[in-house]
């Protein structure tokens, strides 16, 4: 199953990412090769549920990947169903990812949303459609710096592998 949803959007993911140099491929090769490995381990071996402890440590792992793939200072994925964001420590950004999670999964786009200047930072959200126009999660963002085009490209990359697995993990469970 997980083979037949790659190979169905593998044109389509040539070309999100023929921006890329090598550097970079290497980089979100990395990032989706860790990724993987998470929710292979605490998804698909562990899991009882699509809900519980299994998904949310995969959820932290997968969003501590990410802020390092984009060099942000702060990234999580937050579900539908209300995952909470972990607390930065400033009251202020922590008000804003809150928002700019609402946001992106009350939207019915692909397209990242932001940046959002919150004092020092700029705060990007990206919603995960997967297959459909709805969003099952997104990912909200912030770092000290603009995202340049290579980063949203690799954010891009990024949450097209991760729609995948949480596609898979949540027909599977």
């Amino acid at each position: 199953l997980c083979l037949g949803l790659r190979v169905r959007g593998f044109r389509e993911a040539e070309q999100l990412l023929a921006g890329l140099d090598g550097a970079g491929h290497a980089r979100l090769g990395a990032a989706t090769g860790a990724i993987d490995l998470v929710w292979d381990r605490q998804i698909f071996e562990c899991a009882e549920t699509f809900g519980g402890t299994e998904i949310r440590y995969a959820r932290t792992l997968s969003g501590a990947v990410l802020a390092r793939l984009v060099d942000a200072d702060f990234a999580a994925l937050v579900s539908p169903s209300g995952s909470e964001i972990a607390p930065s420590g400033d009251a202020d950004l922590d008000a804003a990812l809150a928002t700019a999670a609402r946001e992106a999964l009350d939207t019915f786009s692909g397209d990242l949303l932001g940046p959002v200047r919150v004092g020092k930072y700029m705060v990007y959200a990206q919603p995960m459609l997967a297959d459909g126009p709805v969003p099952i999660g997104a990912v909200v963002l912030a770092s000290r710096e603009t995202l340049t085009p290579r980063d949203e490209l690799l954010l891009q990359g990024f949450v097209r592998d991760l729609d995948t697995r949480l596609g898979l993990a949540e027909r599977v469970l």
